[in-house]
């Protein structure tokens, strides 16, 4: 099923009195933002990220979590991450003006959207368990992983996704009946479905939802290199397993002076993070590729 938010590009800003945008607040976690928010992708899931334009990413999900990493629990949440993010998005924020203008053209009685985040979280896996977990992929999951890789593309695991509940207030004025503040209850039905939401109120004029998944942290899990890895661990005892490698250090590179440490470093350097979470992320299919491949 190929979903709709191609047509749904919206990025949020702040309200007078907050000093940056709720995508950078993000992106300064380490959070590339999903438009419209979702509850599909989570922690262990394989992507392919294609470019749309140069603000605009479609992901592309090559195996759910369920396929790629069976054997995992659910995700643990990560208090210390959470605290500091609640502390940076208190205040009521509003759709871009250019999305804003994109829904008022559909729904004209539509003048302001409002959005209140609440309950934030961060789920996430040791990057230890989804090596541990990856001798129990599914050989769907293998399949899916092999043909893209074989095409060139490059297959992310992600790492970390940021979910919280969220509040729309729609404001607006049904002109039809020429009543202010109250917009028809299929206006709001419609709403609900661009902007992720489960229900509505009439008379709260308002949209909710709940747990959605604002924002993913992708990167580069390289498996293949597990194996030497550990076996070099295993034959230099004395390695310093807490010794900093740097960013932009190359991963084959890190292992042969600490092992350990390239299994937890990252894969992707600070530029190539930063040019990817930058650009906003929409899905593009409610069905993996190993789906397809069952």
């Amino acid at each position: 099923m190929k979903f709709r938010p191609f047509l749904i590009i919206f990025s949020i800003v702040l309200l007078t009195g907050c000093s940056k945008p709720l995508t950078h607040i993000m992106n300064e976690h380490g959070f590339q933002r999903f438009q419209p928010p979702h509850k599909i992708i989570e922690p262990g899931t394989l992507i392919v990220i294609e470019n749309v334009d140069e603000k605009v990413v479609s992901v592309i999900p090559v195996c759910w979590r369920q396929q790629a990493f069976p054997t995992l629990l659910t995700p643990k949440s990560n208090p210390t991450a959470e605290l500091e993010f609640k502390n940076k998005v208190k205040d009521t924020y509003s759709l871009e003006p250019a999305y804003l203008q994109r829904v008022k053209a559909k729904y004209p009685d539509v003048d302001e959207i409002e959005l209140l985040l609440s309950n934030p979280s961060i789920l996430e896996y040791p990057d230890a368990k989804l090596y541990e977990g990856i001798a129990s992929r599914s050989n769907a999951c293998k399949d899916a992983v092999t043909a893209r890789e074989a095409k060139g593309d490059r297959v992310y695991t992600v790492l970390r996704v940021l979910k919280a509940d969220a509040t729309y207030k729609i404001i607006g004025e049904d002109r039809t009946r020429h009543v202010k503040g109250k917009l028809p209850q299929k206006v709001l039905e419609d709403l609900k479905k661009e902007l992720g939401g489960s229900s509505i109120s009439t008379f709260g004029q308002t949209i909710k939802g709940a747990s959605l998944h604002w924002g993913l942290q992708p990167d580069i899990i390289a498996f293949e290199s597990l194996p030497a890895a550990m076996a070099a661990a295993a034959a230099t005892p004395d390695a310093n397993p807490t010794e900093a490698t740097a960013p932009d250090a190359n991963p084959a590179e890190a292992a042969a002076s600490s092992p350990m440490e390239a299994i937890k470093a990252a894969r992707l350097s600070e530029m190539e993070r930063k040019s990817i979470i930058q650009k906003v992320a929409i899905l593009k299919y409610g069905k993996s590729d190993a789906d397809r491949l069952k």
